[in-house]
């Protein structure tokens, strides 16, 4: 597949700069196939950031929707599938721990990863007793991004290869 013009790599991996809390470096993910098999679905409140992830993970090869909330990120998980979910967790009216709860409650095998500023060990605790599989503090670094996407998907398709494709909210 197509790599990113070095134009693009000069706008968006900028060594040792922080935009909008995410620090990054200059390393150009280089796509190896197998992360466009990877689906990759993005739950982030805040546009400029969850744009920015969109962005670096299309140019590392990886096929990414992202949702502004999660309201959204159901919609797409009852037409899409998705390999990956990666969430903030302060969001608003559902916050990303209700998010990952229901997520488990009806799909226990898509990996999800938590990309929060929330950096204390009770979060990080939350969040793994709910069963995510891996927790990320902002400012973000995108090249150790990528290794925990590695390890996430990898692990997720050693059970059973198993899909977010069957997502359906409790009928009320």
């Amino acid at each position: 597949t197509g790599g990113a013009s070095s134009k693009d790599c000069h706008d968006l991996h900028m060594t040792n700069v922080t935009v909008i809390g995410i620090v990054f470096s200059r390393l150009a993910w280089q796509s190896e196939g197998w992360q466009t098999m990877v689906k990759i679905l993005v739950v982030e409140d805040d546009i400029q950031f969850n744009d920015i992830m969109q962005t670096i993970l299309r140019q590392a090869g990886y096929t990414v929707l992202g949702a502004a909330d999660p309201t959204k990120a159901y919609e797409a998980l009852r037409t899409e599938q998705f390999d990956l979910i990666l969430s903030d967790i302060m969001m608003p009216q559902v916050d990303g721990y209700q998010f990952a709860q229901e997520i488990r409650r009806t799909n226990p095998d898509i990996p999800i990863l938590f990309i929060t500023a929330r950096d204390d060990i009770a979060s990080k605790e939350r969040g793994f007793n709910l069963g995510i599989d891996d927790y990320m503090v902002k400012p973000i670094n995108f090249d150790e991004l990528q290794l925990r996407i590695q390890g996430v998907a990898a692990a997720g398709k050693d059970h059973g290869g198993q899909r977010a494709d069957c997502w359906q909210p409790d009928a009320e």
